[in-house]
């Protein structure tokens, strides 16, 4: 589920143990002086990855490439 994220954000529900082993966050608030069209891209998202689950994507999730 992880490697679908795309730039750091989910546009997909996720399973809640990502969010309980803290490899993804809510979206929080947003952005008080966004555009229409950002706001409205915001409101798609449905979590955030944290640091910790960029860290597994980057490490422990890396496909071989050969």
């Amino acid at each position: 589920m992880l490697e679908e994220c795309d730039n750091d954000n989910f546009y997909i529900d996720l399973d809640e143990e990502l969010y309980n082993l803290g490899l993804v966050d809510g979206k929080g608030m947003g952005s008080f002086n966004s555009t229409k069209e950002e706001q409205e891209e915001f409101n798609k998202i449905t979590y955030i990855i944290t640091e910790k689950g960029k860290k597994l994507l980057i490490y422990g999730l890396k496909r071989n490439s050969n």
